[in-house]
């Protein structure tokens, strides 16, 4: 039970933010009216498959969230664990009217 209860912590430990929880994670380019603010980056380590890259998106998006953005484009994923985007600055309500995508996290 100990070493079960260790494994089970010892996964997952990048948490999304209040900043990051306030991102809008899509593929597709932001309205016309955003402002790029930068690249975000992030990256994970020791773990395998899905839970990597999943940590590192956790990762740019919390990046993206503590530069003010409120948008955050995918430019690529790498399967070694780390995700780049690009952070945008969105006027109110307009971050979630991009053209043409669906939401992917």
């Amino acid at each position: 039970m100990g070493v079960g209860a260790i494994l089970l912590t010892s996964c997952g430990s990048v948490q999304l933010t209040d900043a990051g929880s306030r991102v809008r994670v899509m593929k597709a380019d932001p309205p016309a009216e955003c402002q790029e603010l930068g690249a975000a980056l992030g990256s994970a380590t020791g773990l395998a498959g899905p839970a990597l890259i999943e940590e590192a998106k956790i990762d740019a998006r919390n990046k993206a969230g503590e530069m003010g953005a409120n948008y955050l484009r995918w430019d690529t994923v790498d399967e070694r664990g780390s995700v780049t985007g690009t952070a945008y600055k969105c006027p109110e309500g307009r971050a979630t009217n991009a053209p043409g995508s669906a939401a992917t996290q």
